[in-house]
């Protein structure tokens, strides 16, 4: 179990740490669920890192259709890097998707109540399992696929062109990051 402690921080964030640490440690491929992606410039470049080795990351985050459109407006404004890295970012269709979980490799996982995003990481309590219970990681593997199956696949050209207005919101909405 992973807790923030009294007086999480910056410097003290267990969760983050939990997940650069799982980020450094895969080999094979990283794939990331949250519906609020609001990574820091150390997940991003670790995230980008781990591509330029060669490990296959994918993120499956909230579309359009979702609770807080402000939040998935500042997501979208982190996207460009990403995208430039040859990762890849895929936005669910049907309805908001809530799904929190981390697959390294084909042997761990990590699923519970914490977003990729500042909130969870120094604010919320938040409660995550991590395991290499070979079950459960094909289970949340099987839960991946079929969400991939439902998104809809974030491009440079169309990232690049979405409209202004979206793009001025985002950033605003990034000023306020540490709120989200």
């Amino acid at each position: 179990m992973v807790t923030a402690g009294d007086d999480p921080s910056y410097r003290s964030s267990s969760v983050k740490a939990l997940f650069l640490t799982s980020i450094h440690a895969a080999k094979k491929r990283i794939w990331i669920s949250s519906p609020y992606f609001l990574p820091d410039g150390n997940l991003r470049a670790s995230l980008i890192i781990a591509k330029k080795k060669g490990v296959e990351v994918r993120i499956l985050t909230n579309g359009s259709q979702c609770d807080k459109k402000f939040v998935y407006y500042a997501s979208c404004e982190l996207y460009g890097d990403l995208l430039a890295a040859g990762i890849e970012i895929n936005e669910y269709q049907p309805s908001m998707m809530h799904a929190k979980a981390l697959l390294l490799d084909d042997c761990w996982i990590s699923t519970g109540s914490a977003n990729f995003d500042p909130r969870s990481f120094f604010h919320n309590d938040e409660l995550d399992i991590s395991t290499a219970q070979l079950e459960l990681v094909k289970h949340i593997e099987n839960l991946f696929i079929t969400g991939f199956s439902r998104c809809k696949q974030i491009n440079s050209n169309a990232w690049r062109k979405r409209e202004l207005w979206k793009r001025v919101l985002g950033r605003v909405v990034l000023f306020f990051q540490s709120q989200l």
